[in-house]
């Protein structure tokens, strides 16, 4: 056991059946500060090995060929230095589909749901032709969530991350969207001469000085350009207040995520460039993450 926490487990040192693994696995994963161990060991089985969870479960009597504990080691090593899992399995699920992901693309995140929740509750019956914008779209999860609604919708994507734009035009085309969904390299859409109806925005806004303290998954990983809003973590937000009068069509709406706390910042901030709130929604923690507004 001593050998796995030392990151030099050979396949001999695993169990030959399923169910042995995990249990050798669990508390390896535990000793590295990572929770729930049980639960991360099964994913990690069903990701080296390409199972769903529920073969884990039942298949915990099945051998282990040298060949696949050879892949649960490597899996394994990978999660033990804190790698998420969205980027060792290469996919992460967001609104119930499943966005290929990787390194230089931020992971979707289930409270930024709210942000598709609230766009539905705006937009105009899905018989009518609407035009969306995605501002800082990393894997394209906002938008193509939102045309995968809607077939009348169509959008764009901006991101200033090439290698973010690859997933996000990845996933256009394994979700058959691609011919609604066209993605830009451009920083906060600074390129583009045209108004749209419904604008989408989950900007970095973590306090520069707390992306380090952040879990390392996400510190030692996800693209800092993605997490840092600037010194008080609002520097996107008043880029964007000052450039969205001019992205926006008369009757437009904008979504926007915030952090924990800034509320009342962004109001504010926005305010001063004449948008002011139309509505907010709350994430699963019943903390208000989109703040919607209109000019």
């Amino acid at each position: 056991m001593k050998r796995i926490v030392n990151a030099s487990l050979a396949p001999g040192d695993l169990p030959l059946i399923v169910g042995d693994a995990l249990a050798t696995i669990s508390p390896v994963i535990r000793s590295a500060g990572i929770n729930n161990p049980e639960a991360e060991a099964r994913l990690l089985i069903s990701v080296a090995l390409e199972w769903s969870l529920e073969q884990v479960w039942l298949r915990a009597e099945a051998p282990i060929c040298r060949n696949d504990q050879e892949r649960i080691i490597k899996v394994l090593r990978r999660r033990l230095a804190h790698e998420p899992f969205a980027y060792i399995s290469g996919k992460q699920e967001f609104w119930s589909l499943e966005y290929l992901v990787g390194k230089g693309c931020l992971i979707p995140r289930p409270d930024s749901e709210c942000l598709i929740e609230a766009a539905l509750e705006i937009l105009p019956p899905c018989n009518v032709s609407t035009s969306v914008l995605d501002l800082g779209t990393g894997s394209g999860c906002l938008l193509l969530s939102l045309l995968s609604e809607c077939p009348a919708l169509w959008g764009v994507g901006v991101d200033i991350s090439s290698k973010a734009l690859e997933y996000a035009e990845r996933n256009a085309a394994k979700f058959s969207l691609s011919d609604r969904a066209l993605f830009i390299r451009s920083d906060w859409g600074s390129c583009l001469n045209f108004r749209f109806d419904l604008v989408l925005c989950n900007p970095p806004y973590v306090e520069a000085g707390e992306v380090s303290a952040l879990m390392p998954e996400v510190a030692h990983y996800e693209p800092a350009v993605a997490l840092s809003g600037g010194r008080d973590g609002l520097d996107c937000y008043r880029l964007l207040a000052h450039r969205l009068p001019d992205l926006l069509t008369t009757d437009g709406k904008v979504c926007l995520e915030i952090g924990l706390g800034q509320v009342s910042s962004v109001k504010h901030i926005f305010s001063e460039s004449g948008l002011q709130q139309y509505s907010e929604k709350k994430d699963l923690s019943g903390v208000v993450r989109c703040l919607v507004f209109a000019l």
